[in-house]
């Protein structure tokens, strides 16, 4: 009887481990796939879109794609501002049922987030109004390319009603603070910046600003403490070992400052502002044969870099080679003049963001004493103003040219013939022919410039 019982007993358990296998084979992967996601949207609300979007491919693993994960991968994508991997997601979520509104609105903050505002500056207010849960990311987009467009006042406005609505929310202070931060207001900015931390003080990147703007203010052990902070749960942030290195050598931890930037080095071989700090290093302790190594080594990243530069000649003049130290130093000298002229050339866009001369020529000194970047994307700007300027169509064509982008640079030059042989035609023709049609006529293959509508935040 009692080997009966026995048996009976083992029989349920068995039963049950059964059930349970059942059940956790049906329920398991969900809630696997359940927690993969919300991990991707935590790693997406601190700005950590690379690894949302593994975390999202996790989750396709346990549980088959959804319109909803196609659309965050989508939304990742946007933020890193890869246009082509977002359009394919954009359309998986459209082939597995995802809302078209939101879709179409997705694309909306693509134009948004890279300045496009002529396009879709108009459909900011409709946004706002309707936009629920994704206000903050409106927000963000719309503040974004106000900034591309250097109009700080639109910028800011929008961060503050992001502000206002949504108090608990770290994200817009950090915006704000690194607005202050670039335009050199570094009390303003590290204000910003501590109000973020205090609503996210695990926010390691804007941890990481608010040290810089530390080491602007020539506060070395402020910035030191922050960035031990961030290295005792990150040891390997080749940023923070960096901001470390630098904050120890100007506080005169000889030493350390050595071992951490050798460190930052060692972790990330490429990381221009880590080879940097040790070089510069390396010139103040007269090491400057491995100065040199280092900064041969930046001027192949950047060799626009006034910092890179300036110590480059001073490690070669330490060596005695003073004829080719000169020639950095004059390129400085030839670069603090053309960065004089983009400050005013800055000076005139912010008080009127259409100003076409001043984007062309700012764009034209970076693309020699600044970021290729950057410079294109002012040429750029110009033409989003005023599509038939000539002169920004030839400075892209001829960059394109020279870094082998061969079909950008034919866009470009098709884009001058058609606007030179327009010219010709127009001085050919009588002035009351002239008069007589639309000087807002469109040229063939060329987008007609949109009237200016300042973007605002309309608030009760």
């Amino acid at each position: 009887m009692a080997l009966f019982t026995a048996n009976r007993r083992l029989l349920r358990l068995l039963g049950l481990i059964l059930v349970l296998g059942i059940v956790a084979a049906f329920t398991g992967p969900g809630l696997l796939a359940g927690r993969k996601m919300q991990q991707a949207r935590n790693s997406m609300f601190d700005g950590r879109y690379s690894d949302a979007i593994v975390l999202l491919a996790d989750a396709e693993s346990w549980k088959a794609p959804t319109g909803e994960t196609a659309f965050l991968r989508a939304r990742c994508f946007r933020q890193l501002a890869d246009a082509e991997n977002m359009k394919l997601a954009l359309r998986q979520a459209a082939e597995l049922g995802f809302d078209r509104k939101r879709l179409i609105t997705e694309q909306t903050l693509y134009l948004a987030q890279v300045g496009d505002l002529d396009k879709v500056g108009t459909q900011l207010p409709i946004l706002l109004l309707n936009g629920g849960d994704d206000l903050p990311v409106i927000c963000e987009a719309f503040a974004n390319g106000f900034l591309a467009n250097y109009q700080i006042t639109d910028a800011v406005q929008i961060l503050n009603a992001w502000v206002a609505d949504f108090p608990a929310d770290p994200r817009p202070h950090a915006g704000i603070g690194l607005i202050h931060k670039n335009a050199g207001e570094f009390t303003l900015a590290a204000a910003a910046f501590r109000e973020a931390l205090k609503l996210d003080p695990d926010r390691i990147l804007v941890r990481l600003q608010l040290s810089e703007v530390r080491m602007e203010q020539h506060l070395y052990g402020e910035a030191l403490a922050e960035t031990l902070k961030v290295c005792r749960v990150a040891p390997e942030n080749v940023f923070a070992l960096t901001i470390q290195g630098r904050a120890q050598h100007y506080s005169g931890l000889t030493d350390d400052a050595l071992r951490s930037l050798k460190q930052a080095v060692k972790i990330k071989p490429t990381n221009l502002k880590a080879m940097l700090a040790l070089a510069q290093l390396h010139n103040d302790t007269e090491r400057f044969t491995a100065a040199i190594e280092l900064l041969q080594r930046c001027m192949l990243e950047e060799p626009f870099n006034v910092d890179v530069r300036s110590a480059i000649g001073t490690a070669l003049r330490g060596v005695g080679k003073t004829e080719e130290a000169s020639l950095h130093f004059h390129y400085c000298a030839e670069a603090s003049e053309a960065h004089s002229r983009i400050r005013t050339n800055l000076d005139k866009i912010s008080r009127d963001g259409r100003h076409v001369e001043a984007r062309f020529e700012t764009g034209e000194l970076m693309m020699k004493y600044g970021s290729p970047a950057e410079a294109t994307a002012w040429l750029k700007s110009a033409l989003r103003l005023e599509p038939s300027y000539v002169p920004a169509h030839q400075a892209l064509a001829g960059h394109y040219r020279e870094s082998g982008q061969v079909a950008a640079a034919r866009e470009h030059e098709a884009a001058v013939l058609i606007l030179k042989k327009s010219q010709e035609s127009m001085s050919q023709v009588a002035p009351s022919e002239v008069s007589s049609k639309h000087s807002s006529q469109q040229l063939p293959g060329l987008r007609q410039p949109a009237q200016h509508n300042d973007s605002t935040v309309n608030r009760d």
